[in-house]
């Protein structure tokens, strides 16, 4: 297989080989449409499934474009197979990025069918999920601190490190001691990121040196690199501080040193707690419509009056939402928070889960709205009966915007947290896949041992929500251990009686709540 990433407007990238014998051929092909919200500048390739069985992508190119440049709708990323792939179903998940950070949350293909020497067309819609860029290093950018907490604002190194000064220093070798105007000197008075010798002297207006062992920075250099002892300079911007450098007086979002707490902190660096949220955006609701099927499309069983194993308001408040907000699946079991504010009026708030996709044609309409059918006991905490749909078209100043958050899990009669609850589906008396519901945050992947092959592997989700193992294989036997990860990176792991547990099992486990770090 190969791929390629291209688009309407430009060439992207070239051709890069990602399975090892694929040849020349280009004939096979899946096209898959980039459907853009936010600011992304790249997107990574996580898994390409074929028949459920993940294509290892080790060692191979995976990120596109390169260089990074920013995505637009109608971006294409071209996979290429062999024509002996013709009719296996294929699933590709990948995340955006910007500035060299995940900006959204995994999302996944519609599941389609390989068409020997034809191209087979797919989506993907990534949206950014708040995430911004941030300076990453040496220069004035800032330091790598970011919103999840591993950083603050100012490292420990400060803007001139040890012998980096503003100016010049020692020779390119680092040696000697830099002359009054020598290109090469030690950090001066004003000079500009200097290399000075072991214990060379900084020249007056030197340019390109860098400090040694015990050189000293500049009064307004920028952005040196701190020595072993080195003191930063009162001025400087974003330096990496040595060992024990000191932070420089207005030095902004530096890179910590060993004992540094801020930027991206060192040894004893103080982090924080995740985002767990989205930054809100423009949204559209309205009642729920004929189309409901139970279970919902996510796994959830229940009536349009109450879902089970929902814990906004008691299993009333539960929406479907379009393709924007569904993803595919991947934001079943999400919690959003639905906040409309009028004039002269103070905002509502309404916070629902998510259990399956919208397929009315209202929603079909326009899949890059994100819109959601509200379950017919919550829809009248934020609109009228009167109101077929939100933001009111009669008044123009109003909004309906829409974040994910953390779903307000409430504690059992056990005294703990309700937990996930999972339900296997068994082909011909095995166990074929499992499904998970009632989590607090939305599940970004899953894995699991089999006792039989004494291995981790993956699971992958279909549209349904379901997660199957790798093609050829079972759950297994007994009780494997499963992991799951939430969309804020962390991680659980619970055994799990797949030959014996009844349908929609507790776990026993939940994902930790926003504020434990």
């Amino acid at each position: 297989m190969k791929i390629a990433s291209s688009s309407v407007r430009s060439l992207l990238v070239a051709s890069a080989v990602l399975i090892a014998g694929c040849g020349n051929e280009k004939t096979t092909a899946l096209d898959i449409t980039l459907d853009v919200t936010g600011a992304l500048d790249q997107v990574r390739i996580d898994t390409v499934s074929l028949e459920g069985n993940p294509i290892s992508l080790t060692g191979e190119q995976t990120l596109f474009p390169t260089p990074a440049r920013m995505l637009h709708d109608g971006d294409v990323v071209t996979l290429w197979f062999r024509d002996s792939e013709d009719k296996k179903k294929i699933i590709v998940t990948a995340t955006g990025q910007l500035c060299g950070r995940d900006a959204s949350f995994q999302a996944a293909t519609p599941e389609r069918t390989l068409a020997k020497a034809q191209t087979v067309k797919t989506t993907l819609m990534l949206a950014n999920n708040g995430i911004a860029c941030a300076g990453t290093g040496m220069g004035g950018m800032g330091g790598g601190g970011g919103a999840a907490g591993t950083g603050g604002a100012a490292g420990t190194g400060g803007a001139a490190g040890t012998g980096g000064g503003s100016a010049g220093g020692a020779g390119s070798t680092g040696g000697g001691a830099a002359g009054t105007t020598g290109a090469a000197g030690g950090g001066g008075t004003t000079g500009t990121a200097g290399r000075g010798g072991t214990t060379g002297s900084a020249g007056t207006t030197g340019t390109g040196g860098r400090g040694g062992t015990t050189g000293s920075a500049g009064t307004t250099g920028a952005a040196g690199r701190g020595g072993t002892t080195g003191t930063a300079g009162t001025t400087g911007t974003a330096g990496r501080g040595g060992t024990t450098g000191t932070a420089g007086t207005t030095g902004t979002a530096g890179r910590g040193g060993t004992t540094g707490t801020a930027g991206r902190g060192g040894t004893t660096g103080t982090g924080g707690t995740p985002a767990c949220g989205t930054t809100p955006a423009d949204a559209a609701a309205q009642p729920l419509g004929t189309q409901f099927p139970i279970p919902t499309a996510c796994g959830y069983p229940g009536t349009p009056q109450s879902i089970q194993y929902v814990w906004t308001t008691n299993g009333v408040a539960y929406a479907l939402a379009s393709a924007a907000a569904f993803g595919n699946s991947t934001n079943c079991g999400r919690c959003v928070d639905l906040v409309r504010t009028q004039s002269g009026s103070q905002p509502k708030h309404l916070i629902v889960t998510i259990v399956g996709g919208c397929t009315d044609p209202v929603c079909v309409a326009n899949p890059n709205l994100p819109r959601f059918q509200i379950g017919p006991g919550a829809y009248g905490m934020l609109a009228t009966a009167n109101e077929p749909s939100l933001p009111s078209p009669q008044d123009p100043n109003e909004t309906l915007r829409y974040s994910f958050v953390e779903c307000p899990v409430p504690t059992g009669a056990a005294g703990t947290p309700e937990s996930i609850r999972a339900s296997v589906t068994y082909v011909n008396g095995a166990p074929a896949s499992i499904l998970f519901v009632g989590q607090r945050f939305g599940i970004m992947s899953a894995s699991f041992e089999n006792p039989t092959v004494g291995q981790r592997m993956p699971l992958a989700r279909d549209n349904a929500n379901v997660w199957l193992p790798p093609s050829g294989t079972t759950l297994g036997s007994g009780s494997p251990t499963f992991h799951l990860t939430d969309t804020n990176n962390r991680e659980i792991s619970f055994p799990f009686a797949v030959t014996t547990a009844p349908a929609f099992t507790s776990t026993g486990v939940q994902f930790l709540p926003c504020n434990v770090p």
